[in-house]
């Protein structure tokens, strides 16, 4: 079992106003021990978290700057509040500034965003999109590194199998508008229905609007419409805490909410003995990968390896059986560990 280890809280926060959007600067002195023998230079990046308040979003952009910060780099960070509009406009101020490269943290379209992207290309910025992976049909991004979005749907659809009566119905929260997001929805479809186990309703989410109504409503209505369905399957990191409680009031307690992501929140309901599951991976090697991948460029003008990302991801289903008994999963703080010590050995 993986314990919670205390985010080392050395970071230095100023507020920053850019371009009439909201945003947050992190820097801190450089770790001590860099043995190697490549100088790396200091570097500023953007990071755009799109959606502020999602607890997992929000979780790996502390462990993009917590990392950033023991190699001296400086974050710039901004919200983008699940809207297109202040993705660009945030894009357009990291581009102003000249930053060293970009991050964004969460699913999107890049059509919303092609022109800041585009010149960001243009003044040689790269672009990374971490976490979860996002459809780019005209090239826009440098590189992606993030776990298979898909297979979270593809162990918690096996998962699912194994645990419910034959035949059970399950319903889902989706959200269509983001692939990636929506990715793990489409693939225990292909995994539970063949299988004789029927999605028998569906509830989209508007990223951009009120979720705790639509999650808490969209829970309920499904229920209410099929309540012989066995499980609710969503989309997203922030719908357990609100789905498990709206379908227990609603006299509904035994529905399994089966989720991604071992956020905290998650494994706490788990702990707690609510009926919920979720598919956990070790994400924040994926944030880390984007940022080695950063450095080295930086540092020798090595190319992004695209493929880096490849045989890296490790999943699993956390339940009552193997939920630790605090903090994480998958703990971030081991990940960063992991890559600082090869930093160390790299760079001086």
């Amino acid at each position: 079992m993986k314990r919670l280890t205390t985010l080392v809280g050395f970071l230095l926060i100023a507020a920053l106003a850019l371009s009439g959007c909201g945003s947050t600067s992190a820097t801190a002195e450089k770790a001590e021990g860099f043995t190697g023998t490549t100088e790396l230079p200091s570097g500023t990046v953007g990071i755009l978290n799109n959606l502020g308040s999602s607890e997992t979003l929000t979780h790996w952009q502390n462990t993009a700057t917590d990392a950033l910060g023991k190699v001296g780099w400086t974050a710039v960070v901004a919200d983008g509040k699940g809207d297109p509009a202040v993705y660009a406009q945030s894009l357009s101020s990291f581009v102003q500034q000249k930053v060293d490269g970009i991050i964004i943290l969460g699913g999107f379209q890049t059509g919303p965003i092609a022109e800041p992207l585009r010149a960001a290309h243009d003044a040689g910025i790269p672009v990374l999109a971490l976490g979860i992976n996002s459809p780019d049909p005209d090239k826009l991004i440098t590189a992606q590194y993030a776990p298979d979005d898909a297979e979270f749907g593809v162990v918690l659809g096996n998962y699912l199998k194994e645990k419910l009566p034959a035949g059970s119905e399950w319903v889902a929260l989706t959200l269509t508008a983001q692939e990636g997001a929506n990715a793990p929805n489409v693939a225990a479809v292909e995994v539970l229905e063949p299988a004789g186990f029927p999605r028998v309703g569906t509830v989209d989410l508007n990223i951009s609007g009120d979720i705790p109504s639509q999650v808490s409503k969209g829970a309920t209505d499904l229920l209410r419409a099929h309540p012989d369905a066995a499980a609710l399957m969503t989309c997203c990191d922030f719908t357990a805490t609100l789905s498990a409680p709206a379908l227990a009031e609603a006299g509904y307690p035994d529905v399994i909410n089966a989720v991604r992501y071992d956020n905290l929140s998650i494994l706490d309901l788990i702990r707690a003995g609510k009926p919920v599951v979720t598919a956990g991976a070790n994400t924040d090697t994926s944030i880390l990968i984007g940022i080695d991948q950063l450095l080295a460029y930086k540092a020798s003008g090595t190319a992004f390896d695209v493929n880096a990302q490849e045989g890296v991801a490790k999943f699993v289903v956390i339940d009552k059986d193997n939920v630790p008994a605090e903090g994480f999963y998958f703990d971030p703080q081991e990940q960063i560990e992991t890559f600082l010590t090869k930093w160390k050995a790299e760079y001086k």
